[in-house]
């Protein structure tokens, strides 16, 4: 059975934008829900809802302009560990998003077990980072 989704009060005066940051960052998945929580707020999600929010973060994503960057750029630009990791952890988000979309672009992708496979591990890791 799905729960539904539950807040508080103050929970309403946070923008969407910043909610879904902070699910993306907070939120802990327990089988087929995800519950956030922070200060007195308090939101649960179920497994059908936490998918259609992963599908929404895949097409945000996907559709961030990428640029090309080696490793030695990456090294290059990033000052220190934290830097070089905040950037790759905005980058590689970006890239399994677009990795996503285009193996579901390829037409038969869901009859071929490999690319199966492959979206499956993506998505995965996209829903780790």
């Amino acid at each position: 059975s799905q729960r539904p989704v539950s807040t508080s009060i103050t929970m309403l005066s946070i923008s969407a934008a910043v909610l879904r940051r902070r699910a993306a960052r907070c939120c802990v998945r327990t089988g087929s829900t995800a519950v956030h929580s922070s200060g007195s707020a308090r939101i649960v999600l179920s497994g059908r809802r936490l998918e259609e929010f992963l599908e929404a973060e895949v097409t945000h994503f996907s559709a961030k302009p990428r640029k090309p960057m080696s490793l030695q750029e990456l090294l290059r630009s990033s000052r220190s560990l934290e830097t070089a990791a905040r950037v790759l952890h905005r980058e590689v988000a970006k890239r399994f998003a677009s990795r996503l979309r285009q193996i579901e672009d390829l037409p038969g992708w869901e009859d071929d077990k490999d690319l199966l496979d492959l979206h499956r591990r993506y998505l995965q890791s996209f829903r780790e980072i």
